[in-house]
């Protein structure tokens, strides 16, 4: 699933969509797993499962990054703040690879001082603001892909958002780009990925 057939589908996901988890657990593939984590409408459509839809998109947005050094064989993903993923992160992280061979090494509870040992630090919803920007001031100067879904993360330096939705789009997720800071930390994106961009900023 490539970047403009994910978009569609994430602009239709809803949260509290919930699946048998011994289902979801047996896929092999990335589709394979949004399918099994989705349920029928009554118009007969796919409602998938926000969470799930966000590890997936997270998972290709590690892997259509390049760092200074190129490409990396593994990934260390660190995850703070509101964890609402329930091993889907996890899930994704080991059909990556099963399907592609692609390492991304998820870890959590880490420490301010650990962030600039981390690849790409994910941020949930966080209690007290100060801590959000703590994490990304240790982060500033490191090749650290910033991903965040907490609503004050790109005002704080973030550099990929997932914008909570619009009240009169309630099931419009967006997702907003900081290509400047991408750019400082000496990160590069597919372009692809910057063309699904609601907002890109440079």
């Amino acid at each position: 699933m490539t970047f403009k057939t994910i978009l569609p589908v994430l602009l239709l996901t809803l949260a509290g969509c919930t699946t048998t988890p011994s289902i979801a657990d047996k896929s092999k593939t990335v589709d394979e797993y949004l399918t099994n984590t989705s349920i029928t409408s009554e118009d007969g459509g796919r409602i998938y499962d926000q969470y799930a839809m966000k590890a997936v998109l997270i998972g290709e947005i590690i892997e259509n990054t390049e760092w200074p050094e190129g490409k990396k064989d593994t990934v260390k993903l660190c995850v703070i703040g509101d964890d609402d993923f329930r091993g889907k992160l996890n899930k994704v992280a080991k059909i990556l690879k099963e399907e592609k061979g692609y390492n991304l090494d998820v870890k959590r509870g880490i420490r301010e001082s650990d962030v600039k040992y981390c690849d790409v630090l994910f941020a949930g919803f966080m209690y007290v603001d100060r801590e959000l920007r703590g994490y990304l001031n240790r982060a500033s100067g490191h090749p650290v892909l910033t991903i965040g879904d907490d609503k004050y993360f790109e005002y704080h330096g973030g550099m990929i958002t997932f914008n909570r939705p619009d009240s009169g789009q309630p099931e419009r997720l967006k997702v907003n780009i900081n290509m400047e800071a991408v750019e400082k930390a000496g990160l590069s994106l597919n372009s692809d990925l910057v063309e699904i961009a609601d907002n890109v900023k440079y």
